[in-house]
C-alpha cells in the first residue's frame, strides 16, 4: 500500500478558484523526505471519513509527486459501497506534469483542477494543452495567475490563463466575526460568499 507525506488536515473554506466559498478538507502535503509526515492510506481515509466533508483539496508540495497513492485512495473511494461521492480536488504548480498523458491521468481522478504555473513555458503548455481539448477539461480545470500591480513576471503568464486571482488581502472590520462565520459555515458545510 502507498503512503502519503502530509503537513496537515484542516477545514477550510477554499478562497480561490472556481470553487471558491466551499468548505473543504484541506489536505497540504509536506516533502516526501520528511520522514516525520508518513501516514499509510488507511489514516488518510480515517481522517477523510472523520471530517465528513465531500470536497478534498489536495495542495502543499507539490501533490503530483505522490500521485500514485493519491490514485489509490481515489479508487478506493470510487468502489466503496454506501459512501457519498468525493470531490478530489487539485491545487498544484503542475511543476512535476510534462506530458498530455499526465494530465488526462489527473483528470480522472480529479473532480476539479487549478494550476498555478510559475514559468511561462509551464503555463504555455498547459494552455496549448487544456485549451485544444476543452470538451474534456470544461468547468474542470483552470489555469491561474496571482497578479498584483507590481510583479512582471505574473504578468507575462496572462495570455495562458484562464483565471486571474488578485494578490491583495481583503480588509474587514472585524476579523474574529468573519472567523466566526468561517467556523459556522465548516461545521454545517456550507458555502460561503467571497468578499470582493
Amino acid at each position: 500500500m502507498d503512503e502519503f507525506y502530509i503537513e496537515s488536515f484542516k477545514p477550510i473554506i477554499q478562497n480561490v478558484g472556481r470553487y471558491a466559498g466551499i468548505p473543504m478538507l484541506e489536505i497540504k502535503f509536506a516533502s516526501s523526505d520528511d520522514v516525520d509526515s508518513k501516514m499509510s492510506i488507511r489514516d488518510v481515509i480515517g481522517q477523510i471519513d472523520e471530517h465528513g466533508f465531500m470536497n478534498v483539496l489536495f495542495t502543499g508540495e507539490e501533490p503530483c509527486r505522490q500521485y500514485e497513492a493519491i490514485e489509490e485512495l481515489c479508487l478506493y473511494y470510487s468502489f466503496k459501497l454506501n459512501s457519498k461521492t468525493l470531490r478530489f480536488h487539485l491545487n498544484s504548480t503542475a511543476n512535476t506534469i510534462d506530458t498530455g498523458d499526465m494530465l488526462r491521468q489527473l483528470s480522472r481522478r480529479f473532480y476539479y483542477m487549478l494550476f498555478f504555473p510559475t514559468t511561462v513555458e509551464k503555463a504555455m503548455f498547459l494552455h496549448s494543452f487544456l485549451v485544444a481539448r476543452w470538451f474534456e477539461f470544461i468547468n474542470r480545470s483552470d489555469i491561474a495567475a496571482m497578479l498584483s500591480a507590481y510583479d512582471e513576471d505574473q504578468r507575462q503568464l496572462l495570455d495562458y490563463v484562464t483565471m486571474v486571482i488578485p494578490a491583495m488581502k481583503v480588509v474587514v472590520e472585524d476579523p474574529v466575526e468573519l472567523d466566526d462565520i468561517k467556523k459556522f459555515c465548516i461545521e454545517k458545510k456550507l458555502r460561503m460568499s467571497v468578499i470582493i
